[in-house]
């Protein structure tokens, strides 16, 4: 997940490590993109499994499951694409992230982390670089980190951390654990169980409601 290794990041990490936030109670976090039917992009093809939440999708799910970490109960319900595949996904974790991922329209994309001592926010689109805005509870002047917008001209963060730890003989990172990534997938795994996605290869386990390869 190459987001987690922006420079906008580490000051979201800085943040919430801080305490500046206070008791964090709530994560707002929504990606969605348009795709045009007639145009053939793998993202909606059901052969390559396509819809956005193994895509678009990832972002705001790794985002919750990070800020809140892993989320024990899971609300969802999603919508068709006249392409075949699922098109747009809302989700309540713990009653306390909701997110959205969409292929029908271009949204806000962006994201909120809302604690008792303050509100983090992050313009979309928030899994690129960017802008960081902390605005303190009940008001008063918004402290704003900035850094310019290059879209996916951030991914050498990732492959730099990749060097460093291949230099010191490690085997994973702090930036982003497994842990971290198991927690995402969980979630996604049950967002997908709830909304009836499957995938080419799969078949659904009648007796868990879960899907067996």
């Amino acid at each position: 997940m190459w987001t987690f290794f922006l420079p906008r990041f580490d000051v979201v990490r800085q943040v919430l490590d801080s305490g500046m936030l206070g008791e964090v109670r709530s994560v707002l976090a929504d990606l969605g993109e348009y795709f045009d039917p007639a145009g053939g992009h793998r993202i909606l093809r059901a052969d390559l499994a396509g819809g956005p939440l193994l895509d678009l999708g990832t972002y705001p799910v790794s985002l919750a499951t990070w800020v809140l970490r892993p989320a024990e109960n899971v609300q969802a319900s999603g919508q068709a694409h006249p392409s075949g595949v699922n098109g747009q996904i809302g989700a309540v974790l713990d009653g306390r992230a909701v997110v959205h991922t969409t292929l029908f329209s271009d949204t806000p994309s962006t994201a909120v982390i809302a604690g008792t001592e303050g509100t983090l926010q992050l313009p979309g689109p928030f899994y690129q670089p960017g802008d960081v805005v902390f605005s303190p509870a009940g008001g008063g002047p918004p402290l704003t980190y900035t850094e310019p917008r290059t879209g996916h001209d951030g991914l050498h963060f990732e492959a730099a951390e990749a060097a460093r730890c291949i230099r010191d003989g490690l085997v994973g990172t702090s930036l982003r654990t497994l842990p971290d990534s198991v927690a995402t997938l969980r979630v996604m795994d049950e967002i997908r169980r709830q909304c009836g996605i499957v995938f080419p290869g799969e078949q659904p386990d009648r007796t868990s409601g879960r899907t067996a390869t």
